[in-house]
Formats: C-alpha cells, sequence, structure tokens
C-alpha cells in the first residue's frame, strides 16, 4: 500500500472521527455510516492495527494530525452514542413520559463491530 493511500485513508478516518463529536444528530448518524464502510475494507484495519501498535505518535507526515488507532476509534464512537443518549433524555424531559425512546441498535451493532474487529486483529480494547 503507497504512502499517498495510507495517508488518506488515515485522514478520512480521522475526519470522521472528530465529527462524531458534533453537536448535529444527522451529522454523527452520517459519519457513523461512514466509519462502517470504512471498517469494511482491510486496508482501513491494517491502517488501524499499525497505527495501535504505534500508539498515539504524532503522525511523521503532518505535525497536527493524530493517528487513528482502535483506542480512539472506540472511545470517539462511545462519545457519539453518549451525544445521542443525552439529546434524547433531553427530548424525553421536555416532551414528557409519553415520548418514545428511540432504537439504537444500529448504533449498537457498530459498536459490536468495532469491538470485534478490534479484538480479531489482537488490539483488545480495554
Amino acid at each position: 500500500m503507497d504512502t499517498n493511500k495510507i495517508r488518506n485513508l488515515n485522514n478520512d478516518l480521522c475526519c470522521c472521527l472528530q465529527s462524531l463529536d458534533s453537536h448535529k444528530i444527522t451529522e454523527r448518524k452520517t459519519k457513523r455510516q461512514e466509519i462502517q464502510h470504512l471498517l469494511e475494507n482491510d486496508e482501513v484495519i491494517e491502517i488501524l492495527n499499525y497505527n495501535s501498535g504505534q500508539q498515539l505518535k504524532k503522525s511523521p507526515t503532518t505535525n497536527d494530525d493524530y493517528l487513528a488507532t482502535w483506542r480512539c476509534l472506540f472511545n470517539c464512537y462511545h462519545r457519539s452514542l453518549i451525544l445521542d443518549i443525552e439529546k434524547e433524555d433531553t427530548k424525553r424531559q421536555r416532551l414528557g413520559i409519553d415520548y418514545k425512546r428511540p432504537n439504537l441498535e444500529s448504533s449498537s451493532i457498530l459498536l459490536k463491530n468495532i469491538i470485534n474487529k478490534a479484538n480479531k486483529s489482537m488490539y483488545i480494547i480495554n
């Protein structure tokens, strides 16, 4: 895999991870789908494995960007789920007890997928 492709895939993944912190639900949902798509690419898995082995060192190609790792992916995704739940709790409090809680099943499926792929790659997330 050439250096430009590695850099581009890493940058795509980092961009998705940063967007998971957005206060816009639709943006987080779109980025989750993009992450799911990226995780289907074996080259992205290789990059995550390599970067995880390097332990969040600064990228030699860019001064400000950090390398995407399994731990970073898990933490960012987890934080985005918390944001979703907090948003839904706020809605429920505002609308009362008649508010029907949304189904977070698709979000939890991606979380399981992240954990399973990391564990298969021998980068067990603590």
